[in-house]
Parts: C-alpha cells; structure tokens; sequence
C-alpha cells in the first residue's frame, strides 16, 4: 500500500475496459470496479491504499482509464478521508443527457459525483466537480 494526503483523486475506468481492484486502510475490502463506474476518494487526513489491474491468464486485459487530482484547499486537508463509488453497477446511477434517438450524449460526472457525496452523512465537506465526458 502506499499514502496519500490531502488530495481528492477520481478514477474514472472507461466503458468496455475490465477490472481495477482497490484495496485501502479505511476497511474497505479489495473490491472490484468496472468501465462505466468511478471512484471519488477523498484522502482527506491521510489514507493508504493500492489499486491494480485485474488479470486473468486466459485473455489480455484492456483497461482505460483517467484520473484527475484535485488539491484540496487548506480547511479541507484534514477532513476525515471517504471512498465512493458512482455510475455503473453502483448505487449511484450516472446523470445523462441522451439524445432524440436515446444514445448517451453526455455524461454528468461532476454532478452524479456531487449528488452522490451530498447524499453521504460521513463526507465532511463537498467538493465542486463540473465534469462532463461525451
């Protein structure tokens, strides 16, 4: 495992990739996170934790994924670190826009994120995310 303090970190693994594992120090067990679903973890006061890819011997395993670090401000650096999941297979759905056809345009990272933090009694303070990925 390795730290991280003071930071909000999203892992966003893109649709069709396989599996990304997470295990951490806040009693979460290794769990497994798909394409389509994203982690929001707030590191707060500190936390350690590992991720890893999936692997199976009998196929490659193709994963995309982006993630974007977001340096908390001062009064925010010690607040009690968080782990969320949104979008795929997770109890929080994504926000979409669809288009006339119904295919997915847009999909609202920032607001499913912040609907699903305020929706969190344990998250001390909420971040402002506006992020969109079509």
């Amino acid at each position: 495992m390795h730290p991280h303090r003071g930071f909000d970190i999203l892992t966003y693994i893109l649709d069709g990739s396989d599996g990304f594992r997470h295990r951490d120090s806040l009693g979460e067990t290794t769990c497994t996170y798909r394409g389509g679903t994203a982690q929001w973890m707030r590191c707060g006061s500190g936390v350690l934790h590992e991720e890893f890819w999936e692997t199976r011997q009998d196929r490659r395993t193709d994963i995309e994924l982006f993630q974007i670090w977001i340096n908390l401000p001062k009064t925010q650096k010690m607040d009690k670190p968080a782990i969320l999941y949104v979008g795929k297979d997770t109890d929080h759905s994504w926000l979409e826009e669809e288009t006339e056809g119904g295919e997915v345009r847009v999909r609202d990272v920032g607001a499913t994120l912040n609907k699903a933090i305020n929706s969190d009694s344990n998250v001390k303070s909420r971040p402002t995310l506006n992020i969109q990925y079509a």
